[in-house]
């Protein structure tokens, strides 16, 4: 058996703080991410710096093979060929506190759903290659969207819990937790799907 030790070479030595989390894409892309510095993308031989200066919550492959990062600051899609990133909703105005976060992403009959801030989520048409807006009643960190099946998603925010329906076509429906439970104090931390639609969350203390 031989293995391997690769260093992630830096311009700015101890700049990105060390790397914090590893993303494997199916198509053989992997994703080295620091905690405020971007990450890297280590394909073909080849490592790239990516999304430095940003915090990365997460990185997608499509099904038409776009790799996808998710950052504190806009999007970033990725060409899986050429590495070259093009960049959507990025703020580039010094300390700007509007800058759009986005935390999770789930495709579904061709159409990629973003959970970004204030219950916003953009639906992204991968035909058209277009955005549009769709406004969700709970106005809060939309830290997890799943599908569960019918055209219908479950779409979590982070401290007001849970709403369903079909994105785009009606109003979601906030599904009611018990009383005794208060999402502010527990946020949502992680949430799973399981192979029956089911969906699990993990809270905590603020």
């Amino acid at each position: 058996q031989t293995e391997t030790f690769q260093e992630v070479p830096a311009p700015d030595e101890g700049k990105q703080g060390g790397i914090v989390a590893l993303r494997a894409l199916d198509n053989g892309s992997m994703w080295l991410l620091t905690e405020h510095d971007g990450g890297f993308r280590v394909a073909d031989g080849r490592t790239t710096a990516i999304g430095q200066g940003k915090q990365i919550h997460d990185v997608f492959l499509d099904s038409k093979g776009m790799e996808w990062v998710l950052t504190d600051n806009g999007l970033l899609r990725v060409h899986p060929a050429t590495g070259h990133a093009t960049s959507y909703f990025i703020q580039t105005g010094s300390g700007d506190p509007n800058h759009q976060a986005f935390f999770s992403v789930v495709e579904t009959d061709g159409q990629l759903f973003f959970g970004s801030v204030k219950g916003r989520v953009w639906m992204y048409s991968l035909q058209k290659e277009l955005f549009e807006l769709c406004e969700t009643p709970l106005k809060d960190d939309v830290v997890a969207i799943c599908d569960t099946g019918n055209g219908v998603q479950a779409v979590i925010t982070a401290t007001q819990g849970l709403q369903m329906g079909q994105l785009g076509k009606e109003k979601l429906e906030i599904i009611p937790t018990p009383t005794s439970f208060d999402f502010s104090k527990y946020p949502i931390r992680q949430v799973y799907a399981d192979r029956e639609k089911e969906i699990w969350m993990n809270v905590g203390k603020e």
